[in-house]
């Protein structure tokens, strides 16, 4: 209409437009500030009446009672605005539902392409039931749509092949080069890799992971492995062999010269097998353990011990070494902390490696050498959790005493264990 095109109603028209796509209809009130002379003179064709420099409120239902009683006869609001802006006008609603209809069009083109495979259900429950990480996928799929497709086919084809499924472990940028042809596809703290490990935690049952070791296991138990120098154990007495059968010379020479040797989990991952010098393998939580055991044993038997040191909570170094450790005709043994985080610790060894025995965790061991520290309600809590038939009775009395006891105090108890007889 070109009432409102030949004046200036530029505000005002602009006005209703944002309240109309807010509300979705034409009602209520339009609030300008400050009116400016050509404001004033546009208002009066509409039979307003106002002064330059005013803060106005105009209801819009006074519009249409102007042209149902003018020469305009009866219009309709959205037509008005429709015209004045030469376009169709969506509210936020319509532009929401447009917008949904066509993301719905994009994930059903995905699931038709992971159709009948394990990730499926996890990309179905992304997309419709909107778990995480639906939001960070939306918003993806606002700015980059036909990259994201991409990239969701790639992180499906990696859930559909992960390397614990052929029984293999291989590093995770060997494994993106394989997928991706990206070594960097999986980068942590990328987009791709928090897609991924949402899928790996859908796919293992997993609400929550609480810290970097648990997001850590989940990878190495998908048969993946972070190059990390820091993912490391200590050990003596082990000898190393090489994917041809030989011998590792390093670890042969570290043992001649009666040393003990830290191993990063890159240096685990290059080893084919290890096997021990002993008949007996001995696992202590605590690094000072480690030493007196050691040191005591070269000088009482010029010759190390087969020891390991966890260096506390078992990372995966820990456990790709006790995978490739040959277990054939030998015992292994695992002593701890009587605390939440100890016992809770050599549980969890077990439950992994049931070929692991506990060392020195019983009544006795626990009543001879309490602390004055005691275990805190975090640590409580984690002991009450534990399923283990055979820590129940031990578990029981450490619950009752709530007193924590540490390896340093039946030290020589364990030396007694790994001297010869």
């Amino acid at each position: 209409m070109q009432i409102f095109k030949n004046n200036d109603f530029k505000r005002f028209m602009n006005a209703i437009l944002k309240k109309y796509k807010s509300l979705g209809r034409m009602s209520g009130k339009i609030k300008l500030k400050n009116i400016t002379k050509s404001e004033v003179k546009a208002f009066e064709e509409i039979g307003k009446y106002y002064k330059a420099g005013e803060n106005i409120e105009y209801n819009l239902k006074e519009l249409e009672i102007f042209f149902k009683e003018s020469i305009y006869g009866q219009q309709d609001l959205y037509d008005v605005l429709k015209e004045y802006f030469g376009k169709k006008i969506q509210t936020k609603n319509e532009i929401n539902e447009e917008e949904d209809e066509k993301i719905k069009m994009f994930f059903n083109k995905i699931l038709n392409k992971v159709e009948n495979t394990k990730v499926f259900n996890f990309y179905r429950e992304v997309f419709f039931d909107k778990i995480n990480p639906y939001k960070s996928i939306k918003m993806r799929y606002k700015k980059e749509e036909k990259i994201l497709e991409k990239e969701l086919i790639i992180i499906g084809e990696a859930l559909n092949n992960l390397p614990i499924d052929n029984q293999k472990r291989i590093k995770i940028p060997i494994f993106s080069n394989n997928i991706a042809g990206n070594p960097h596809f999986f980068d942590k703290g990328s987009k791709n890799y928090s897609i991924f490990i949402a899928g790996l935690k859908y796919l293992y049952n997993i609400d929550e992971l609480n810290n970097l070791e648990e997001e850590n296991e989940i990878l190495f138990n998908s048969g993946l492995l972070k190059d990390d120098i820091s993912n490391y154990i200590i050990i003596s007495g082990i000898k190393g062999y090489k994917e041809n059968g030989e011998e590792n010379e390093i670890y042969r020479e570290v043992i001649k010269e009666k040393e003990y040797q830290i191993i990063t989990l890159g240096s685990i991952y290059k080893i084919k097998k290890f096997i021990a010098n002993s008949k007996k393998v001995f696992i202590v939580e605590n690094p000072s353990v480690f030493s007196y055991l050691f040191e005591n044993y070269i000088l009482d038997y010029n010759e190390v011990p087969s020891l390991i040191c966890s260096y506390g909570v078992p990372n995966l170094s820990m456990y790709l070494f006790l995978e490739k450790l040959k277990k054939e005709n030998i015992e292994i043994y695992y002593s701890g902390d009587y605390d939440g985080n100890g016992l809770m610790i050599a549980s969890k060894l077990k439950r992994r490696f049931s070929k692991i025995k506990y060392w020195k965790y019983d009544i006795k061991t626990y009543l001879d050498n309490l602390s004055q520290k005691k275990i805190e309600e975090k640590g409580i809590s984690k002991i009450k959790n534990l399923k283990d038939s055979q820590l129940d009775e031990l578990l029981k009395v450490v619950l009752q005493k709530r007193v924590a006891v540490y390896q340093e105090s039946f030290i020589k108890e364990l030396y007694g264990d790994i001297s010869k007889k």
